[in-house]
């Protein structure tokens, strides 16, 4: 019942006794509190409850706070945490901690104390009438103390997005977190603090990544964002490579991160990725979906279909050799001879590298005069550098060995 004294005489007197230093009826106003001012967009009420009639009795004390040194904890795996800090002046013993948020969304139930070490967290109760949370707290002695108060906030969220600036042999990625308010009303913070989840991938132990900071102070209006570079990675040695595998020309960055690199780039959580090209290219920004995974020691980037490399392949000539017959003088097996050409035309204004692949099963031969440069399940890679507004050729042989043909194969 004094609790809800209290809050009335506060409610009526529009917080006027604590901006002037005075305390209600049967109350004691704490040193820190006295002359100070509210910025009630912002605050919230902290109460340390006690009954001052009795020695035995908890400590009854009364703190606003200006939400100046209010932070927030935002993580993939749940809502935002808001928290602010104050220092509040308790008794030797048992004091009463109230808190309630008469200018602010937040629910009762995700409220949380936490205080320094030397002091004793003994029990907690709600208080329904007023959307609050009660805890009593002990004292070693008489003094000044930080105690912190959070709740959780799910209409504050955060998400990261990336700028990756490419300049024909290296490339700097960008890191941005975005907060976004979608409260109605404005909401300040000192700072935001980003926990990404574990990633087994970059740290087997289940070690949380280093936490991303965007330090303020930060003001969000009713159902904006604020979006801050927060990290940087520079240096990173990469090439365009344009790939062919018998239908469109898709254009691909692949990055070849030291292994430091690496390690930065896995811990970094999923966002969008937006290309920035040289300033005499003339291309706009293209976004690329989210950032990928290094793998085999690589960042692939795929940019999607372009016509600025033309591929045709033509089959030339195909016969059938090496006959085989069975018993009843049937064809048992052949070798199926086909000789093809890819013609590569680049219409870009720098030599550009093109990877052309061709399927060769085990049961078949490849002869050509340009080894592979790269070979992997049943697929093989040609690649051609065709100079700018020039067309570059390739012969080769593919030899299909069919039934007994094939299976006399080693």
């Amino acid at each position: 019942m004094r609790i809800l004294a209290a809050v009335k005489e506060w409610q009526a007197t529009g917080g006027k006794w604590q901006a002037e230093g005075r305390a209600p009826r049967g109350l004691t106003l704490p040193r820190a509190a006295r002359g100070v001012r509210r910025r009630w967009g912002l605050a919230f009420l902290l109460c340390l409850l006690a009954c001052p009639g009795s020695a035995d009795s908890p400590l009854l004390l009364l703190q606003a706070l200006s939400g100046q040194e209010r932070t927030a904890l935002l993580s993939p795996a749940g809502a935002a945490a808001i928290s602010e800090t104050f220092t509040g002046h308790l008794a030797a013993g048992d004091n009463e901690v109230v808190c309630w948020g008469p200018h602010l969304p937040l629910k009762a139930e995700t409220l949380r104390l936490s205080v320094p070490p030397e002091l004793r967290l003994l029990r907690w109760q709600d208080e329904p009438a007023l959307r609050g949370r009660r805890w009593t707290v002990q004292a070693p002695q008489e003094g000044d103390y930080r105690l912190t108060v959070s709740w959780d906030l799910p209409e504050l969220t955060g998400k990261f997005s990336y700028r990756l600036t490419w300049d024909g042999s290296q490339a700097e990625l960008r890191v941005y977190l975005t907060v976004a308010n979608a409260l109605p009303q404005p909401l300040a913070l000192r700072q935001v603090t980003y926990q990404p989840l574990a990633n087994p991938a970059a740290d087997p132990s289940g070690a949380l990544p280093p936490a991303v900071t965007m330090p303020g102070p930060l003001s969000l209006a009713p159902g904006t964002e604020h979006r801050e570079q927060v990290a940087a990675l520079a240096g990173l040695t990469g090439e365009m490579v344009y790939e062919y595998d018998g239908g469109s020309v898709r254009e691909r960055l692949e990055l070849a991160p030291t292994a430091d690199q690496i390690t930065s780039l896995v811990a970094l959580p999923a966002g969008e990725v937006t290309i920035e090209f040289p300033e005499e290219s003339g291309r706009p920004p293209l976004s690329v979906g989210a950032l990928p995974v290094p793998a085999q020691g690589q960042v692939v980037l795929l940019l999607g279909e372009t016509g600025d490399l033309v591929v045709k392949r033509a089959l030339l000539a195909q016969r059938k050799e090496a006959l085989q017959f069975d018993k009843l003088a049937r064809v048992s097996g052949f070798d199926l001879v086909e000789d093809c050409r890819l013609e590569v035309t680049n219409y870009t204004s720098a030599p550009a590298r093109v990877r052309l692949w061709e399927i060769v099963m085990a049961q078949w031969e490849l002869k050509s005069d340009l080894p592979p440069a790269k070979v992997e399940g049943g697929r093989v890679a040609f690649e051609l550098l065709p100079d700018p507004g020039q067309t570059a050729l390739l012969s080769f042989t593919l030899t299909k060995h069919t039934g007994s043909r094939a299976d006399r194969l080693p």
